[in-house]
């Protein structure tokens, strides 16, 4: 036997056959300090080595194999800990990388936020004058008359599109102090401007008492006369348009559910239509901007929400909305 041992981890060592705790439950260090320091041998250091660290520990010379043995132990589980550390070191720099990069993209959504609503404002005079001269132009016969026409239509598209944008854009913007909003009262509110869209599709809306919920009065105002508008938009041809509105509320928050027999949409299209610009139908027959359902989405996140689709009456579509309770601290919206 050398007088000193060099322990390393050799290349076929692997950390998860080493244990994370060993039990020595027939010898103590009291015992294993006191057999060493009654022994008349010199002591001789022996230093256990790893990747990144090293510690030298007195070994007597001429102790037997379970004392040996004891102190390889004693080095595989030092050397597994520095492993942790090390894991433990590298999952807080991966944990740090991200919250860099989830900053950065945090700026980089408000940049855009902040260009898209600059941007459509100042559309918005210019596309004024277009649609003026527009309507000050008398309509000619033949091909003219229906370029005329694609003009207007077109100038009328986009300030629809124009007013959306501005109106995502702005959601989080307008510095209202949330609070008890009585959804019902809302809705009625909804319902009568609404009036004339329901009167012209012939629809049957139904709606039970809603609960109250936190939140920002016209920001979910807003998500009600989207989500009816959509129901009362999206009919199916021939078939009496039916729109069902229904609320609760627990511990866990408000749902409201907004169900109809329109359209629908299929199952695997469920979470594209929350995307900006996002339209699965033809302008022709349905037209839009394509960013109601994504404000509405956008609403739903700023108050710490969640809204998914489901299936609807005979096909058609339900929008689920859950928003959160009362914050009980003062971390509010």
């Amino acid at each position: 036997m050398s007088s000193s041992s060099v322990f390393t981890r050799s290349s076929t060592w692997s950390s998860d056959r080493i244990p994370s705790s060993f039990m020595l439950a027939t010898t103590s260090g009291t015992s294993l300090a006191s057999s060493s320091t009654s022994s008349s041998r010199s002591v001789v250091p022996a230093r256990i080595v790893s990747n990144h660290h090293s510690v030298t520990i007195g070994r007597p010379l001429g102790l037997g194999d379970d004392v040996l043995g004891l102190l390889r132990l004693a080095g595989e589980s030092f050397m597994t800990a520095l492993a942790r550390a090390d894991d433990s070191m590298a999952l807080l720099e991966a944990r740090r990388e991200l919250e860099r990069r989830n900053d950065e993209l945090e700026r980089s959504n408000e940049e855009l936020e902040r260009f898209a609503y600059a941007a459509a404002h100042d559309l918005k005079a210019p596309l004024a004058r277009i649609e003026m001269a527009l309507a000050a132009t008398p309509r000619p016969e033949g091909d003219s008359g229906m370029l005329v026409d694609v003009a207007r239509r077109g100038a009328s598209r986009m300030r629809q599109l124009i007013e959306d944008l501005l109106t995502f854009s702005a959601v989080g913007r307008s510095g209202s102090t949330p609070e008890e909003v009585d959804l019902d009262d809302l809705l009625r509110q909804v319902l009568a401007d609404l009036g004339p869209s329901i009167e012209a599709a012939g629809a049957v809306v139904h709606h039970a008492r809603l609960p109250v919920a936190w939140g920002h009065r016209s920001l979910l105002g807003q998500v009600l006369q989207n989500l009816v508008g959509n129901s009362l938009k999206f009919v199916r041809p021939d078939v009496t348009p039916q729109v069902e509105i229904r609320g609760t509320r627990d511990a866990s928050g408000t749902t409201i559910r907004v169900c109809d027999n329109g359209i629908g949409v299929a199952a695997d299209k469920r979470n594209e239509v929350f995307g900006v610009f996002t339209r699965l139908n033809g302008d022709d027959q349905y037209p839009g901007s394509g960013i109601g359902l994504a404000t509405c989405a956008k609403i739903v996140a700023y108050h710490g929400g969640q809204i998914r689709l489901e299936e609807g009456i005979d096909g058609g579509v339900a929008v689920v909305v859950q928003l959160p309770p009362e914050p009980t601290d003062s971390d509010e919206l």
